[in-house]
C-alpha cells in the first residue's frame, strides 16, 4: 500500500516514466528468457517518442532503478537493455557493455562474475560505479 501511495504522490510525468520503465524491463526480461541473445541486433526496438515529455537520461536511469527493485530485482543486463531502449526511443545514444571479473576463491561468488552496465555521455548511467574491475568482453552502442 505504501508503494501505491508513493506512486500517486509523484508528478504525472514521473508516473508515466515509471510505467514506461516497468514495461521496458518486463519486455527485456521476457526477451532474455525466450529468445537467443544477440548483442546490438535490434534487441529492443527503438522508436521515436510520440510524447513531448523531456525524459532526461538521469530520470530514465532513476525510473529503471525503481522499477527493477519492484519487479524482483531485474538483472543488470535486463536493466541495461531496458534503459538503452528507452534512451534510444528518445533520440539519445548510449552503450551497453558486458564484462567479467574473477570472483572469490570460495563462497557464493566464486568463479567468473559477469556484469552489464550502461554508459551515456562518457559516464556510467546504470550498473556502476565499480565497473573498472570488469574486463569488457562486449559493447554495442546506438
Amino acid at each position: 500500500m505504501a508503494r501505491a501511495h508513493k506512486f500517486w504522490k509523484l508528478q504525472p510525468a514521473d508516473r508515466r516514466l515509471l510505467v514506461n520503465a516497468f514495461l521496458a524491463i518486463a519486455a527485456a526480461r521476457v526477451r532474455l528468457a525466450l529468445l537467443p541473445f544477440r548483442a546490438g541486433k535490434g534487441y529492443l526496438r527503438s522508436r521515436k517518442a510520440g510524447s513531448a515529455e523531456a525524459w532526461i537520461p538521469d530520470r530514465i536511469a532513476w525510473a529503471v532503478d525503481v522499477a527493477s527493485r519492484n519487479l524482483g530485482n531485474a538483472t543488470c543486463l535486463a536493466r541495461a537493455l531496458a534503459a538503452h531502449g528507452m534512451l534510444a526511443s528518445r533520440g539519445f545514444s548510449s552503450c551497453v557493455s558486458i564484462g567479467v571479473a574473477a570472483g572469490e576463491e570460495s563462497g557464493p561468488r566464486k568463479g567468473l562474475i559477469a556484469h552489464a552496465w550502461l554508459e551515456f555521455g562518457g559516464r556510467i548511467l546504470l550498473g556502476g560505479p565499480d565497473v573498472g574491475r570488469y574486463i569488457r568482453l562486449l559493447q554495442w552502442c546506438n
